[in-house]
């Protein structure tokens, strides 16, 4: 397994030349899939936003927006010069209508935005980049917070 907080552009960096070396420059395909804030925004449901503490902006927004920015553009580095590559922002409905809280909302809409914007300015190299919005994902966490959920109503 490779270690790489999202949120360090220079773990991002170390993770991408990995990858240059090990697989002679090629990358085909990344997913921005990074999302910091599950048990975060479970406790802040219901809150507004200005009752909740600003630093919760950071902890909705650092891996999901500003990890996938690093990871585009050190992913993008590596596509271009190849002339081809995918690169999925995976995103939410919250980024087009009220989801959770304003921080995700916002971080949501910023994450779709980049998505369109990084493709247009791929699409001349044979890159594409698009956003994919799949839903609540089971993961362990989410079925943790699921879980936890359904002890409160008891």
């Amino acid at each position: 397994p490779v270690v790489c907080d999202s949120t360090r552009e220079e773990d991002v960096a170390a993770l991408f030349e990995r990858v240059r070396k090990e697989q002679a420059g090629r990358l085909d395909v990344l997913v921005n899939s990074a999302f910091s804030a599950v048990t975060t925004l479970s406790k802040e449901i219901g809150v507004p936003f200005w009752e909740s503490e600003t630093s919760l902006w950071d902890q909705v927004n650092n891996a999901g927006l500003r990890g996938n920015y690093f990871c585009t553009v050190h992913a993008a580095r590596l596509m271009v010069p190849a002339g081809r590559g995918l690169i999925v922002i995976v995103s939410s409905p919250g980024g087009l209508r009220y989801m959770f809280d304003v921080p995700y909302g916002v971080g949501k809409a910023a994450c779709d935005r980049m998505a369109a914007d990084c493709g247009v300015e791929l699409r001349p190299f044979g890159v594409a980049c698009v956003s994919l919005w799949p839903g609540l994902v089971r993961t362990e966490l989410v079925v943790q917070q699921a879980e936890d959920t359904k002890k409160l109503f008891k």
